[in-house]
């Protein structure tokens, strides 16, 4: 799996983790105090988010670790 597949399988994670919630992009956006087009990238896979950006948002969406990057492999 290349980068660019990898960061749309983990926003895609986000985006459903966001949605089971019933959260708006707006509304998860502020809590993680992004604007929403931040988030809009981070879930569309454009941007790779930081750890502590990660860490945040596993927080607000209840996530465990295991939830965010179970089967998700990088090969270089």
């Amino acid at each position: 799996m290349d980068k660019t597949q990898y960061l749309k399988r983990l926003g895609n994670r986000i985006r459903i983790a966001r949605k089971r919630k019933g959260w708006t992009q707006a509304r998860l956006a502020t809590e993680l105090g992004l604007q929403p087009s931040g988030l809009a990238k981070i879930e569309r896979g454009q941007v790779n988010p930081n750890i502590i950006q990660l860490r945040t948002i596993k927080a607000a969406l209840d996530m465990e670790w295991e939830e965010v990057f179970s089967r998700l492999v990088m090969v270089y």
